[in-house]
């Protein structure tokens, strides 16, 4: 699988407001095989799947209820990902954050581990299609969890990087799809 050329390929910053903390969005990844009129047609909510605990203790349907899409998207609440949704496009959102290669495949309970350090929530989500890592990023915010006021806003900005409206510009494009 090619990956975009810099695997810090963006690096967003956004004030909460409420209370003043710093939600970070990097490790931003876009494969070449990313399409974001595929997003647009695959329906929406787009199916997800919740991996690990937050440190506020959310359960998996108070996580999804709080994970909304980009406006552009019909700003939807998300829904639980089904055994049939696999070969679909659906997002991993996985607290205790995942690599890259793995999130796709990564089990709902294949992690018991609350994401982030003292005082921060680190989160990873990825677009997939079936075990293929279409983008990924990694969110660190002070927002405790779902349960978190501050948290939406976070969220909202992760799911917005894993799924930008154009195609990353940062990748080589090759006349005709030469090589």
């Amino acid at each position: 699988m090619r990956i975009a050329s810099s695997v810090a390929a963006g690096l967003l910053l956004s004030a909460c407001a409420a209370g003043g903390g710093i939600n970070i969005v990097h490790t931003v990844i876009i494969d070449p095989g990313y399409s974001a009129s595929d997003v647009i047609i695959s329906g929406v909510p787009i199916p997800m799947r919740v991996v690990g605990a937050p440190r506020d203790g959310a359960t998996e349907a108070e996580t999804l209820a709080a994970l909304t899409l980009p406006g552009r998207l019909g700003a939807r609440p998300a829904r639980a990902e089904t055994p049939a949704d696999f070969s679909a496009m659906r997002i991993v959102f996985a607290f205790a954050p995942l690599s890259v290669n793995r999130i796709c495949t990564a089990d709902a309970g294949s992690s018991g581990n609350i994401g982030g350090k003292a005082g921060q929530t680190e989160v990873s989500a990825a677009l997939c299609r079936g075990d293929r890592q279409l983008s990924y990023a990694i969110l660190r915010t002070a927002a405790s969890g779902p349960r978190d006021p501050e948290f939406r806003p976070a969220a909202r900005l992760l799911l917005g990087a894993i799924m930008p409206p154009y195609a990353n510009q940062l990748t080589p494009r090759h006349p005709l799809g030469a090589q």
